[in-house]
């Protein structure tokens, strides 16, 4: 702020850049956007054109707070704009940071990878950003492996490993074996996967990164869940709820503890769950997140069921509309649906019971889980 006091704008904005993204690493997405409207006030004194490179890289960071702010629509219309400008600028770098940001806001659906994610790729390869060709390449993969395209998922670990050659990063290198985790687990190579999960975890505490351990004990936690050791995901999931915390990352505690409260539901600890599930809505809604907001109203629908509250049970079905609309895309949103109904079924409330189903097959479809899609639809139709 002195800085355009004094009337030096052009050094304000190489600042006000460096402070955006410094607060968008912390996450600290209200903060960025004070930056973002002191560095648009300085681009302004400049007189710099609307698609000048400074300008298209501060509606990029602005897409970027948006969405860390659960304000989407607004996200999609600055980074949509951003990419057609950088692509008549024919400008790799920041096509391909579009491209990639624009992945982010559609990430569990179909299309993502060759729609925005392989652009990004390639456009960061054409511009020579290593660091925008890492972050591309482990978004790819990490997008081919919740489509269940495993093959292609394993294949895309290789430029990964390219980029890494000579690195001693304990954080990307934990990222790695991460994705490796998933991919293992996914091709039901469990033994690989808790080999290769307890590998990342030791990296990411090498690194002294709590955010990072806090993404390696919720994978140690996933996978113990997936393997039916419920009480070790419980005591995983405490874990990264606790590290997500100490690193300020509220999206992050919050999304660890809704993992924590999936068990919870699944072990049939209601009660328990409904007291977090309750505080998580609150909390979420306090800090703008929409995703665990809705997340935390689904989870509460199981409660409700269980309860006979059919009332509450309507209310929160219609705050899960970003689920039914089809804009939140998950495979637990499918299995937590799955819950509800069959909860439903059980007290005959076959109407509540055939929506929740339906819930369940949408989301199966859009994850490309065509069996299990066609699975949840015949249980709607046959009530």
């Amino acid at each position: 702020d002195h800085l355009l006091a004094a009337g030096d704008p052009r050094q304000a904005v190489g600042l006000l850049f460096d402070a955006a993204r410094r607060h968008r690493r912390r996450r600290d997405h209200l903060t960025m956007r004070r930056d973002l409207l002191r560095l648009a006030g300085a681009l302004r004194r400049l007189r710099r054109p609307p698609d000048a490179p400074e300008r298209i890289e501060l509606r990029i960071l602005w897409a970027e707070a948006c969405q860390g702010q659960d304000d989407l629509s607004a996200a999609w219309r600055h980074v949509t704009r951003a990419a057609e400008q950088a692509r008549d600028r024919d400008d790799p770098r920041l096509f391909g940071w579009a491209r990639y940001t624009q992945a982010f806001l559609r990430l569990r659906e179909r299309g993502a990878v060759e729609q925005w994610l392989r652009p990004a790729r390639d456009a960061a390869a054409r511009a020579g950003d290593a660091e925008l060709s890492w972050s591309a390449n482990h978004a790819l993969t990490f997008c081919l492996v919740q489509h269940g395209r495993f093959d292609e998922a394993e294949a895309s670990l290789t430029p990964l490993v390219g980029l890494l050659a000579g690195q001693a990063d304990d954080v990307k290198r934990g990222d790695l074996l991460r994705l490796m985790a998933i991919i293992a687990r996914g091709r039901e190579r469990y033994d690989e996967a808790e080999a290769s999960a307890a590998q990342a975890l030791a990296l990411y505490i090498r690194s002294g990164s709590r955010l990072k351990q806090s993404h390696g004990y919720n994978l140690v936690g996933d996978l113990a869940r997936y393997a039916g050791r419920l009480e070790a995901s419980v005591e995983a999931y405490r874990e990264a709820v606790r590290l997500s915390e100490l690193s300020g990352g509220n999206y992050d505690a919050l999304t660890d503890e809704l993992n924590l409260c999936l068990v919870l539901l699944g072990m049939r600890r209601y009660d328990e769950a409904r007291r977090r599930l309750t505080r998580i809505a609150q909390r979420a809604e306090r800090v703008r997140y929409g995703v665990g907001l809705a997340f935390a109203h689904l989870c509460l629908l199981v409660c409700e069921a269980r309860d006979g509250r059919w009332a509450a049970y309507d209310a929160r079905w219609r705050r899960i509309e970003p689920m039914t609309r089809g804009e939140i895309v998950d495979g637990d949103v499918a299995v937590v649906a799955e819950s509800a109904a069959e909860l439903a079924v059980a007290a005959g409330e076959t109407a509540r019971a055939a929506a929740a189903w339906r819930l369940a097959a949408a989301q199966y479809t859009r994850l490309g889980q065509d069996e299990r899609a066609a699975a949840a639809t015949a249980r709607a139709q046959r009530l």
